[in-house]
C-alpha cells in the first residue's frame, strides 16, 4: 500500500513539475570571489537596516567602513586579476591585445571612427587635412 502511494505520489510530482538544469550564474566580473560577495551582501544588510534606524551612528560608521573594505578588496583583486591575465599572455601579442581592448571597451566603437568637425580658438575646421595638421 505505501509503496504504491510512493508510486503515485513521485509520478504525479514528475508529472506536473518541470526538470530543469540550473547553470551556474556566471559573473561578468571574473576578479569577484566569494569573499567579496560575501562583503557585498553584509553591506547590503548594513544599508537595510540603516534605512530602518537612520539615527543610529553604530550601524553608519558599520556601513562606512565595510563600503570602505569593499572598495579596497575591489581595486587589489581587480588588479590582480589584471596582472594574471596580462602575465599569461605576454608572448601573445592577439591575446594581450584583445584583453586590452576588452577592458578598455574598445569594441564599443566602430573601427574607423572619423572626425567630421574641430573647433580650435573659435574657427572651424572641415577639411580632413586642415583637421590632420590642426
Amino acid at each position: 500500500m505505501t509503496t504504491d502511494f510512493c508510486k503515485f505520489l513521485t509520478d504525479v510530482v514528475s508529472e506536473f513539475t518541470r526538470a530543469d538544469v540550473i547553470e551556474e550564474i556566471k559573473y561578468r566580473r571574473p576578479w569577484v570571489t566569494t569573499e567579496f560577495r560575501n562583503l557585498c551582501k553584509r553591506r547590503n544588510n548594513i544599508l537595510k537596516q540603516r534605512k530602518k534606524k537612520p539615527g543610529n551612528t553604530f550601524i553608519h560608521a558599520e556601513y562606512d567602513l565595510v563600503c570602505n573594505r569593499i572598495n579596497c578588496i575591489k581595486k587589489t583583486l581587480k588588479a590582480e586579476y589584471y596582472n594574471r591575465v596580462l602575465t599569461k599572455a605576454t608572448n601573445n601579442p592577439r591575446k594581450r591585445w584583445a584583453f586590452l581592448n576588452k577592458i578598455t571597451h574598445n569594441s564599443d566603437y566602430p573601427p574607423t571612427c572619423t572626425v567630421q568637425k574641430l573647433t580650435i580658438n573659435n574657427e572651424s575646421l572641415h577639411d580632413d587635412s586642415d583637421i590632420a595638421n590642426a
